[in-house]
């Protein structure tokens, strides 16, 4: 067997939005830098790699266009995030072991917002050196394409996930506040306003909870196998938190090297194009 940092890791993330998911992702990005990329591995997916990168665009130009040949342009509201090939929501297609689904959130203002779920071959996952979804932990454990990788699981209180639920922007609302909101009202308060509905509307906390209640009932049962980071553990304990990700990934990491690389990543917008993804101060627990 090759030394630890002379074969590739492959990390897989399945979590539920809103409980250290995209932490835990940037976490494994950077210790990722000691290992061999998994794609020189495999010229098959370096190939695949190529042709997501061109496809990307002209998928999303062609969405674009669309809305554009019924005068729709400047009014549209389609994040970045979502104009990746990749980007969005995505899953292990139920029916289908050779394919995933990506959802993409587009807007019109004044019209309202509809989903787009396009289905890729499953590969097309696999262009992200850290493979995540949020959903269906129980399949990514016997699919076969993922044996080999190395599952994690972040986590956090239900109670939290669903404050924080409340008081996130998503991309779609990001990007229309980023597009047709002045700066001078892109403030705190906007933010509140939109939690109040969240927490009032039942019909909208009732789709929380469901989704909640549906993802722990799952995971429950299957969590030894994966590798569980509890979001309130890398927040208020971030070095041995680190350091347990680390050793999931068979390297060891210095108290001094897990801090610095908390230091990078802690309470800034991890997400890209999706500008409003943190919450200033919202983060940060007593």
């Amino acid at each position: 067997m090759l030394p630890v940092n002379q074969r590739p890791f492959k990390p897989v993330v399945v979590g539920p939005p809103r409980g250290g998911f995209t932490l835990c992702i940037s976490v494994l990005h950077h210790l990722l830098r000691v290992f061999p990329r998994k794609w020189n591995y495999d010229p098959r997916q370096l190939a695949i790699n190529c042709a997501v990168n061109h496809l990307g665009a002209s998928v999303s130009d062609s969405i674009v266009a669309a809305f554009a040949a019924e005068g729709i342009d400047e009014d549209l509201i389609y994040n970045g995030n979502f104009r990746e090939l990749s980007g969005g929501a995505k899953w292990l297609r139920p029916d289908h072991d050779d394919q995933a689904c990506f959802r993409k959130y587009i807007g019109v203002r004044g019209m309202g917002d509809f989903t787009l779920v396009i289905a890729h071959p499953r590969q097309v996952l696999d262009t992200d050196e850290v493979v995540h979804s949020h959903l269906s932990p129980a399949r990514w454990l016997t699919h076969p394409g993922y044996r080999d990788h190395v599952k994690f699981g972040p986590i956090r209180n239900p109670v939290g996930m669903l404050n924080s639920s409340c008081f996130s922007l998503n991309a779609l609302s990001s990007e229309y506040i980023q597009k047709f909101v002045p700066s001078e009202a892109d403030n705190h308060q906007l933010r509140e306003t939109l939690a109040l509905y969240k927490l009032t509307d039942l019909d909208f906390f009732q789709g929380l909870v469901t989704f909640q209640k549906g993802y722990f009932d799952e995971f429950l049962p299957i969590r030894n196998q994966f590798h569980v980071m509890r979001w309130e553990d890398l927040l208020t304990d971030p070095a041995p938190t680190i350091q347990a990700l680390g050793r999931a990934a068979g390297l060891e990491v210095s108290d001094a090297a897990a801090l610095q690389l908390w230091d990078g990543i802690r309470h800034k917008n991890l997400t890209g194009h999706h500008k409003h993804n943190l919450r200033v101060g919202g983060g940060i627990v007593g």
